[in-house]
């Protein structure tokens, strides 16, 4: 099957893709009306299925499909108009035909299919494909010739020939370049422009000053201009392949991924966002996201910080029941078992039948697993807890402290226990009575408490109980330990 993909904001770095002639034509008819109509002419896909879509952030997203006539054509409209950004059309195989650019204000276009082998098409309506047609034609021209270049560098005879052959590359690569640039001057409040400014990556200074001569300074500087020039009331951004990526490289190379690092920049770009409610609910949708469940340890205190300072302030009410449900409850487990702050006690019973606290536990460090005597897993990790425990961990004053999850599974557990020599443990579980008497008065559970509701779950606390880590790998707990205690 062969796959057209007519995508070329990334033009720059692919060079043997296949181009979209758009061309505007003059004889078109703009008419005032509040919705939108795009007419699609096929003859390639008469009789079928042809698909309206528009990309959102890495993914897609379809608008509506419509049958084409048998004379290969057909209309896609409604009564309300489309948002800005980037557009597609797919064949009935989902295979991609085409992009083009939607404006606020170019909402009639035409769109007719011309070689569908070479996936060229010609796009009638509005400023903005105009000048996408433009830019594709001349990215058409300079494309062969680069594979061309290409393809001679593989077979050049002598290091002279090859400089040639890439200066050749550069100087066309570079034309390319300077056409968008051109168009970010001539034409800056274009969408395409915006969308030019979007995806370029800032470029250091040539010469380069003596100030930024380190790779510290120079990270700093890429920091400080990587938004240069872009609206973040701009909603258009959501609706390309893009600006979502730049927004993930963006915290993953250039921001520390310390708490009191990302938080600052969250709440400046959500503030920046602000006037328009697009952009803001998606930032916002997407920190929470990312946030909710961090690669790093401790970053879910940004989600907290973004549930206390704009969820629980009534931006909430941009969420779907479903969505605002799934927000409050993360938080809710979240909030009582944030890093440095003391661990919620627990009361539970103990093997014997005696009631034992977690405050009650005197240790330099207390170790707790959350764990189901009926997790595969759980059995395999407990044994290891053991291992490391008798290697190191009761030097440095660590107390074992597991606590069974499942009320029901007292019998499974007992016998794992009874078969395992689990030698200093304190082992503790609530009883099935217990249980139902807290859940009829509405009191939180440890496993609300520490968000114990996946097996096993393990944190650490200092001697005061304050929680140290959570959530990570034995080896990454050893690892801290031994840290901690080398510093002693």
């Amino acid at each position: 099957m062969k796959i057209k993909f007519a995508f070329t904001w990334l033009i720059f770095l692919v060079f043997n893709i296949q181009i979209v002639a758009a061309i505007n034509l003059p004889s078109i008819v703009q008419t005032k009306q509040e919705g939108y109509q795009i007419t699609f002419k096929s003859k390639e896909s008469k009789s079928k299925r042809v698909y309206l879509g528009n990309f959102y952030g890495k993914f897609n997203q379809y608008v509506d499909s419509v049958v084409l006539d048998t004379n290969g054509n057909a209309i896609f409209k409604a009564n309300t108009k489309l948002s800005s950004g980037i557009y597609f059309f797919q064949d009935h195989r989902r295979i991609q035909l085409l992009d083009f650019i939607v404006a606020k204000d170019d909402q009639q276009i035409t769109i007719e299919e011309i070689n569908y082998e070479t996936a060229s098409y010609k796009v009638q309506g509005g400023n903005e494909n105009s000048l996408y047609a433009a830019y594709n034609e001349f990215v058409r021209k300079a494309v062969p010739e680069i594979n061309q270049y290409r393809a001679e560098l593989l077979s050049a005879k002598s290091k002279a020939d090859s400089l040639k052959i890439q200066s050749k590359i550069q100087v066309k690569t570079q034309s390319i370049d300077q056409y968008r640039i051109n168009i970010i001057k001539e034409q800056p409040s274009s969408l395409l422009a915006q969308f030019f400014i979007a995806m370029e990556r800032p470029k250091l200074p040539n010469p380069l000053p003596k100030t930024l001569s380190t790779q510290s300074a120079q990270l700093a500087y890429f920091k400080m201009h990587y938004w240069d020039g872009i609206d973040f009331t701009n909603s258009a951004f959501i609706k390309t392949p893009f600006f979502e990526p730049k927004l993930e490289e963006f915290f993953k190379y250039y921001v520390s991924p310390t708490v009191d690092s990302i938080i600052p920049i969250v709440d400046q770009m959500l503030a920046d966002a602000k006037p328009n409610a697009d952009m803001y609910f998606y930032l916002l949708s997407k920190f929470s996201n990312k946030f909710m469940n961090p690669a790093y340890l401790g970053q879910d205190k940004v989600f907290v910080h973004l549930y206390q300072n704009y969820y629980l302030k009534g931006d909430t009410v941009l969420l779907n029941p479903k969505d605002k449900k799934t927000i409050i409850q993360t938080a809710n487990k979240l909030i009582a078992n944030q890093l440095g702050v003391k661990a919620a006690n627990f009361d539970l019973i103990d093997m014997n039948g005696n009631p034992q606290s977690l405050y009650s536990v005197v240790a330099n460090y207390s170790f707790i697993v959350f764990w189901d005597p009926t997790c595969d897993v759980c059995q395999k990790e407990l044994p290891r807890v053991d291992s490391i425990y008798k290697a190191s961990w009761y030097k440095y004053g660590v107390k074992i402290i597991t606590v069974n999850n499942e009320a029901a599974h007292e019998g499974e557990w007992r016998k794992y226990l009874a078969e395992h020599d689990f030698k200093n443990w304190i082992n503790l579980y609530e009883p099935v009575i217990e249980r139902e008497s807290r859940i009829k008065k509405g009191l939180a559970s440890y496993q609300q408490l520490y968000n114990a509701y996946q097996t096993p779950t393990m944190y650490l606390l200092d001697k005061d109980k304050n929680i140290l880590a959570k959530r990570l790998s034995l080896e990454q707990f050893d690892n801290m330990l031994k840290e901690l205690n080398r510093k002693k």
